[in-house]
């Protein structure tokens, strides 16, 4: 039976941090940046992760997003750095965003 190497770029890891890297090149389309205001690239993570862990409505991750369980997940494997979106802000935040800007992640 042949030695086989894990590949490192197929990993869950490194696919995660693919697409961060892919979300992180989409310019935000909001003219006001304040420090206070929740990232771009937060808000797509945390939509990300939404669908990843397969809740089954933005209502029911928004009831979840402030147990510690899901903090720590966002945190350590989806990379969101700042506040989790709400529902709302989630909505209003990404529904501008052009949809083919996410469509395949650069290597």
């Amino acid at each position: 039976m042949p030695d086989h190497k894990p590949r490192k770029h197929l990993c869950l890891d490194s696919m995660i941090q693919m697409i961060y890297d892919s979300f992180d090149s989409i310019p935000d389309h909001r003219p006001n940046r304040r420090k206070d205001k929740i990232s771009l690239l937060d808000t797509l993570m945390s939509a990300f992760a939404m669908m990843h862990l397969k809740y089954p409505s933005l209502l029911e991750f928004d009831r979840e997003r402030e147990t510690e369980e899901l903090k720590f997940n966002l945190k350590h494997l989806y990379r969101v750095q700042g506040r989790i979106p709400c529902d709302t802000y989630m909505r209003s935040t990404l529904d501008p965003v052009d949809p083919g800007a996410m469509r395949e992640p650069s290597e």
